[in-house]
């Protein structure tokens, strides 16, 4: 790979993921590892329609909605387990559009907090990515950005 012998940590790994799914792509000084991890949390549950009944909540509830929901939280935190055991013990680019990249972040600091592994973690809320994309982010947080070239007119 061009260009990818200039990284200034040997390896680095950046993850974007959302409730539906976790793409993972590691860069090392020879190579590029990518790996996606699907998942299994249901669809968020959202009424619809005009309450006609006063609840007895205050704004934003106290919990769940439903059944469903709860069961959900379990889903996306077995999920977010899935992916932080599938991450390596090297620094990390975490990016997502919503709170579940700041979970996982939470989560991965308090394992590292717990065990003594020191590793730069940086958590970002950000778009969703194409592969080009996150690769390019990801040698930026390597430390090695795209050369720029300057195009010639003759």
């Amino acid at each position: 790979m061009a260009g990818s012998a200039a990284i200034a940590t040997s390896h680095v790994t950046a993850v974007w993921i959302d409730t539906s799914s976790a793409t993972i792509l590691g860069l090392g000084p020879n190579a590029t590892e990518r790996r996606r991890i699907d998942s299994a949390v249901p669809a968020r549950h959202r009424s619809t329609g005009q309450v006609t009944e006063q609840g007895g909540e205050r704004h934003g509830g106290s919990g769940p909605r439903s059944a469903r929901d709860g069961h959900r939280l379990d889903h996306l935190r077995a999920f977010l387990e899935e992916v932080e055991a599938a991450l390596p013990g090297e620094d990390l680019l975490l990016l997502g559009d919503g709170v579940v990249v700041e979970r996982l972040a939470r989560s991965v600091r308090d394992h590292d907090l717990a065990h003594g592994i020191r590793r730069r973690v940086e958590a970002r809320r950000h778009a969703p990515l194409t592969e080009p994309q996150l690769l390019a982010l990801l040698r930026e947080f390597a430390g090695s950005p795209p050369r720029r070239y300057r195009v010639t007119r003759a």
